[in-house]
C-alpha cells in the first residue's frame, strides 16, 4: 500500500499548481468591476453603461463602477481598457468607437486585442431642430438651407452620425456649416436655444429636451421608428437612406482574459438584458435592450467594419494620427 499512497501523494503534487492557478478564474468577479465608457455622463453608452452596472453589482455581488473617458473617437477608453492588468475592466460602448474610428483613424493598439462580449441595446438617433423653428421635415430643413445658403450651422455626434449627416448635405448640395462640440449634450443645450439649427444626435440626449417641449425631432436615422416616438418619421421613409443610420451599445473585454471568463460574462450581461425592469428603463430613454452572444456581435460589426471603410473611401477620408 505504501508505493501506491507514494504514487497518488506524487501526482497530487503534479496538479496543485494547476488547481491553484485555476482558483480565482472560476471565482470570477474577486474585485470590484470597472466599467469604462467613452462617453460624457449622460450619453448613450454612459447611460446603458450605469443601468447595466446596477444590475450586474447584484448578479455578482461586488461593486460594479462605471468611468467615463471620452475623447478621440472612443481611442481613449479603449486603450484605458486594454492597459488595464487588473482582469476585471470592461468596455461599455457604442459600436461606431470599433467600425467608425478604424476608418477615419490611425489606432494606437491592435483590434485584435479588444473581444465582444455581447450588445446591450439598440441606439436610436434622432434629426432634431429648436423647438421654434419652423423646420418641421427633412424636406422643410432642405428648403430653408437652400433659401438662406451659409446661415444654418449643424451639429452630429462623432463617428457614424457625423459622416451620415455630412452624407445627407452633400447629396443635397447645401451650404451649411458644421460646428464642433466636444460633448453631445453641449450641442443639444445650444440648439435648445437656437444656437445651432439642427443636429443629429442619439434619441436618449435629444428626447429629454423634446419633451419639455424645447425640441422637435424630424427624423430618426433608425430603419424602423422609434417606440417612444412612434410619430417621428424615419430618414429612410421619407426619401433619405443616405441619412440612415443604427448602432448597437455593447461590452467589450480585453483578448486576455480566458474565453470561459468572457463567456461567463456574456451570459450575465444576456440576462440583465432579458430583465423586464431593464426594457422599461431604457425604453423611457428611447432605446431598445437587446443582448446577443459573443459570435453574433463579432459578425455585425464586421459587417459594419465594411460599410464603414466603404463610406471613409466614398468620401476620401484618409485615417488620421
Amino acid at each position: 500500500m505504501w508505493i501506491w499512497e507514494r504514487l497518488f501523494l506524487i501526482a497530487l503534487v503534479a496538479v496543485l499548481p494547476d488547481l491553484a492557478l485555476s482558483q480565482p478564474l472560476q471565482r470570477w468577479p474577486e474585485r470590484t468591476v470597472r466599467l469604462i465608457s467613452p462617453s460624457s455622463p449622460g450619453g448613450s453608452p454612459d447611460i446603458v453603461a450605469r443601468l447595466f452596472a446596477e444590475k450586474l453589482s447584484v448578479r455578482w455581488k461586488v461593486g460594479v463602477i462605471v468611468e467615463n473617458r471620452p475623447g478621440a473617437d472612443g481611442m481613449i477608453a479603449i486603450q484605458a481598457v486594454l492597459g488595464a492588468t487588473d482582469g476585471h475592466t470592461l468596455l461599455a460602448t457604442h459600436s461606431g468607437a470599433v467600425t467608425v474610428t478604424p476608418a477615419i483613424r490611425k489606432l494606437p493598439y491592435n483590434e485584435e486585442d479588444l473581444r465582444p462580449l455581447s450588445t446591450a441595446a439598440i441606439d436610436f438617433l434622432a434629426v432634431a431642430v429648436p423647438a421654434t423653428s419652423s423646420v418641421r421635415s427633412l424636406a422643410d430643413l432642405i428648403a430653408a438651407a437652400r433659401e438662406k445658403p451659409g446661415a444654418l450651422n449643424w451639429y452630429a455626434a462623432p463617428g457614424g452620425p457625423v459622416m451620415v449627416f455630412g452624407e445627407f448635405v452633400r447629396n443635397n448640395r447645401l451650404d451649411m456649416v458644421f460646428v464642433p462640440y466636444k460633448a453631445g449634450s453641449e450641442a443639444v443645450r445650444d440648439l435648445s436655444e437656437s444656437r445651432i439649427q439642427v443636429s443629429l444626435v442619439p434619441l436618449a440626449t435629444a428626447l429629454p429636451l423634446a419633451q419639455a417641449g424645447r425640441l422637435r425631432l424630424i427624423a430618426i436615422t433608425n430603419p424602423e421608428a422609434a417606440p417612444i416616438a412612434p410619430d417621428v418619421p424615419t430618414a429612410l421613409g421619407a426619401g433619405h437612406p443616405e441619412l440612415a443610420l443604427q448602432g448597437f451599445l455593447g461590452f467589450f473585454a480585453p483578448k486576455s482574459m480566458p474565453d470561459f471568463v468572457r463567456q461567463q460574462i456574456s451570459g450575465e450581461i444576456q440576462a440583465v438584458a432579458n430583465d423586464p425592469e431593464i426594457h422599461s428603463r431604457l425604453g423611457k430613454v428611447g432605446m431598445i435592450a437587446r443582448g446577443s452572444t459573443p459570435g453574433y456581435y463579432a459578425q455585425y460589426l464586421d459587417e459594419q467594419r465594411r460599410h464603414w471603410d466603404r463610406i471613409a473611401r466614398s468620401q476620401k477620408i484618409v485615417p488620421a494620427d
